[in-house]
């Protein structure tokens, strides 16, 4: 009996969290963040520009946030966030997209030495993350 209380309390929650998205309209919001890799980039970079290490983080695959988070906090501490986000948003300009076997797209870049550079995206569920950077 416990546990079939546990379990209606349980869909409680998650209607009235869902309701709450559906009542305040950030369902879209929600699913427009990560519609595709260009607007998940987009997103990204603007969590950098926001100097916000803890957002920017969870546009990365799951098993990558921790390690980029740790990052993104002593790129913050450095005051590197904002600097960090244009240089990604120069890549934009001229990167190639190609999308592999497995679904997940990857853009050439050109770094500033000269040498040439991927990042990865890989869609998990209905949501574009970053997978390498």
């Amino acid at each position: 009996m416990k546990f079939i209380l546990k379990v209606v309390g349980l869909l409680a929650v998650i209607g009235m969290i869902g309701y709450l998205l559906f009542y305040f309209n950030l369902l879209p919001f929600i699913s427009n963040v990560y519609i595709s890799p260009e607007k998940t980039f987009d997103n990204f970079i603007n969590a950098l520009e926001g100097n916000d290490p803890n957002v920017a983080s969870q546009f990365f695959i799951a098993d990558k946030q921790p390690q980029w988070l740790k990052t993104l906090e002593i790129y913050q501490e450095n005051n590197l966030l904002k600097p960090f986000a244009i240089e990604l948003k120069g890549y934009e300009l001229d990167w190639k997209k190609t999308t592999q076997t497995d679904g997940s797209v990857s853009f050439e870049i050109t770094l500033p030495s000269g040498r040439k550079s991927t990042i990865t995206f890989k869609k998990q569920g209905d949501l574009w993350k970053i997978e390498s950077l």
